[in-house]
């Protein structure tokens, strides 16, 4: 009983730390609408440099203005906010490992799931599968994402390769690496907290998650 419920207190903690991942993204998302509103300052001060013949200093602001502008894209996954913004905070991570992305999205805008459990569920995906995929060979380095309704269920599969030999205990893989493994409890925490179920499968070189909601 006691381990029982220090599981279930971690998980929370877990779950609680997608809150501050969702606040994290909304920030980034302001820092997008200040980045647009201030455009026309960039503007002024690039024409400036010109003017007085400053190149390599406009050259320099430009290019930080690009940087800036890439930390805090927003992309259009689907007509649902909390996926896009999810999706949008790990496209860097996911570009940097020379990942590739692959996604089918057919979603509703609001979603029968609360914006926190279902950050939960999909931020521990990706960064299970980006973690496992980043250390396969480059041209493996795939992850696929499906997420649909079927009637009034949330179907949600990531499929993505693995390089090590992937251990289950009762379903649920078994992390090798400390500080890992975490997240996929998670998944399985939560995913039972709202009443569904999730699937873990490890064939062929192919892992797949799969989560009913």
């Amino acid at each position: 009983k006691c381990e029982v419920e220090q599981h279930n207190r971690l998980m929370e903690m877990k779950r609680a730390q997608s809150e501050k991942e969702i606040e994290a993204i909304r920030r980034s998302e302001h820092a997008v609408k200040l980045l647009r509103h201030d455009m026309r300052h960039f503007m002024n001060t690039i024409s400036s440099y010109i003017e007085h013949g400053d190149t390599d200093k406009a050259k320099s602001y430009i290019h930080d203005i690009i940087t800036l502008s890439d930390q805090t894209a927003m992309y259009k996954y689907c007509e649902n906010e909390i996926v896009n913004m999810i999706l949008s905070s790990y496209d860097n991570k996911i570009r940097e490992k020379g990942i590739c992305f692959h996604h089918s999205i057919q979603i509703p805008t609001k979603l029968s799931v609360s914006d926190v459990d279902f950050t939960s569920i999909l931020s521990n995906s990706l960064e299970n599968a980006i973690h496992a995929t980043s250390i396969v060979d480059p041209d493996k380095r795939i992850i696929t994402l499906d997420l649909r309704m079927n009637d009034d269920k949330l179907l949600l599969c990531i499929k993505n390769p693995y390089a090590h030999r992937v251990d289950m205990l009762d379903g649920i893989p078994q992390a090798k690496e400390i500080g890992h493994g975490f997240g996929t409890q998670s998944i399985k925490y939560v995913t039972e907290k709202l009443n569904g179920n999730c699937q873990f499968i490890a064939k062929d070189g192919q892992f797949t998650l799969r989560v009913v909601l």
